[in-house]
């Protein structure tokens, strides 16, 4: 059916258009993203006053098939830390990088934004203040983690030769900060 005029659209005739896509080897991932997408334009057009009802409330989402996520086994966590050279600085950092992430569960962003006053390693908490959704929240520090992060912390001292910074994990270039995507790349 060929339509001309947006108001003529139905439920019937996104949910042929979704099922002709889905046909036509879309993934569902995307699919649902068109969904997404037609739902954002519809509800537009309706609060605008541009068509006299929204036709996507009667259309459900199509569903999205949960991908279960590879965790590493203990072996698997054993040879990467073993693979840093923590005598060397970088590889102290990189190797501290993958000890608060297996640890703590801290993101990547999380990690980013982690600066020296959110360490608190007397009382074996780090502070995330920029998580998910904007909310703060504690992460505990175990007795390895705080040893690696105390010889990590030591290490940066004497790598930034007295130059202040903020940042718990930095890089050799001048903003000193390390980000998402150098997090990303490194492993």
């Amino acid at each position: 059916m060929e339509v001309l005029d947006i108001a003529e659209v139905t439920a019937s005739i996104i949910r042929d258009y979704l099922i002709s896509l889905q046909d036509g080897g879309l993934k569902a991932v995307t699919l649902h993203q068109d969904f997404r997408i037609l739902r954002t334009l519809f509800l537009f057009l309706y609060r605008e006053d541009y068509i006299p009802k929204n036709p996507m409330v009667n259309v459900k989402a199509p569903k999205v098939e949960q991908k279960e996520m590879r965790t590493f086994n203990s072996q698997e966590i054993t040879k990467l830390l073993n693979a840093f050279d923590r005598e060397d600085f970088i590889g102290m950092r990189n190797y501290c990088i993958m000890c608060l992430l297996f640890s703590t569960g801290i993101r990547k962003a999380e990690l980013s934004d982690l600066t020296l006053v959110d360490l608190n390693i007397t009382n074996d908490l780090i502070r995330i203040s920029n998580g998910k959704g904007q909310k703060e929240r504690f992460a505990p520090i175990g007795r390895v983690l705080r040893r690696t992060l105390i010889k990590y912390l030591e290490m940066r001292e004497e790598y930034l030769k007295g130059e202040h910074c903020q940042w718990v994990v930095v890089t050799p270039r001048a903003t000193r900060r390390l980000t998402t995507f150098c997090i990303a790349v490194l492993f």
